[in-house]
């Protein structure tokens, strides 16, 4: 194969476009998919209430009532907000994605 391949100059100027171009069309679509990994991180959620500082494991009953109070223009009495001292505004903070709505963060890289 190979002996027929330097015969016929199977690798000329044609190919080595062709290669380019593919290989340029390839490294956009995996720097899309792994994109995610830094616009889907997931930063803490910090609640209070009261002053005092609420674990992680009661985060979706209390956001719960903090977006359900949101909604009713009504003020909640815990106190949340995202702690952006590593990751800044992500699409999880931005959407709130978190709790009931965090399978949609999965689905950025649905193909």
């Amino acid at each position: 194969m190979d002996k027929i391949l330097d015969d016929i100059n199977g690798f000329g100027r044609y190919q080595k476009i062709v290669l380019l171009v593919i290989g340029a069309m390839s490294s956009l679509n995996a720097m899309a998919i792994y994109a995610s990994v830094f616009i889907a991180a997931e930063p803490d959620l910090l609640c209070r209430f009261s002053n005092s500082t609420i674990d992680n494991s009661q985060k979706c009953d209390i956001w719960k009532n903090v977006t359900k109070s949101k909604e009713l223009n009504i003020s909640s009495p815990y106190n949340c907000e995202w702690d952006t001292k590593y990751y800044g505004l992500t699409i999880i903070n931005e959407w709130e994605l978190i709790c009931d709505r965090a399978y949609l963060a999965g689905l950025t890289q649905v193909n």
